[in-house]
Formats: structure tokens, sequence, C-alpha cells
């Protein structure tokens, strides 16, 4: 949860693509754009094991 500058609340969500779904990543991206969201931002990177433990923790 965040307050943008002009001090109206915006939620954040983070989405992940698992390594076995990478080859539908832009089909994914439209079906999250096809339900209202926005994305700000996207990265491509490879977590470490330990980041990936930390999700499924």
């Amino acid at each position: 949860m965040d307050f943008s500058k002009h001090g109206i609340f915006v939620e954040r969500t983070l989405a992940l693509v698992k390594p076995d779904a990478i080859n539908k990543a832009d089909e994914i991206e439209t079906i999250i754009l096809n339900h209202g969201f926005t994305v700000l931002e996207k990265r491509r990177i490879i977590l470490t094991a330990e980041q990936c433990s930390d999700f499924y923790s």
C-alpha cells in the first residue's frame, strides 16, 4: 500500500512468473492488463535459491 505524491491511495502488486511459464510471459501480461491492472515496471531477473526460498517460506 502506498500513497501517490497527490495523496491518493495506491495499491501495488508484485507478479512473479515461474521459469516453466516464461514462454507465456506476454500472454500472462495480457491477462493481467485485461483484468484492469496497470504495469508500472517490468524486469526480467534470475533469483538466487535463497531469494526463491524467501518467497515460498
